[in-house]
């Protein structure tokens, strides 16, 4: 079974977009993140 990609050129507003897309996701992560470790630091668990 061969498998092959198709790969698309994209118009530069598309990677915008996409760029935008992952630094919205990526600062939900990173909010996650700092209220775990908000969490941890108010239990007295040390992160390091």
């Amino acid at each position: 079974m061969v498998v092959r990609a198709r790969w698309k050129m994209h118009h530069e507003g598309a990677v915008s977009i996409h760029a935008a897309k992952l630094l919205t996701g990526l600062e939900v992560i990173a909010n996650q993140l700092g209220k775990k470790l908000d969490e941890d630091k108010s239990a007295g668990i040390s992160a390091g």
